[in-house]
């Protein structure tokens, strides 16, 4: 499962490639908005696997119990890089 690859060595930047759901099913990844996130979840949690599981399956209680996925599905994705950046900068509680 890639969530990530390299460019190229000349341009290390990351680039999102595709989430693989659970079942198997995997969908591409939107490179406009979804990157960001996925960046941010990076600097957060460098295990790609443990942030598909986290994207696709764990509840944010803090943003009414739905999951990353389903709040981006939703048009939240703005509420999703909150929540991101206030765990970067120590100001979930």
């Amino acid at each position: 499962m890639y969530l990530v690859k390299p460019r190229s060595s000349c341009n290390p930047m990351p680039v999102p490639i595709r989430w693989s759901k659970p079942s198997g099913n995997a969908r591409v990844i939107d490179r406009v908005g979804q990157h960001q996130l996925l960046q941010l979840a990076l600097m957060i949690e460098p295990d790609e696997l443990r942030i598909s599981e986290w994207w696709h399956q764990t509840p944010i209680a803090e943003l009414g119990g739905d999951t990353a996925d389903a709040l981006v599905s939703q048009g939240m994705q703005h509420l999703v890089e909150a929540f991101l950046l206030a765990i970067l900068f120590g100001d979930r509680g």
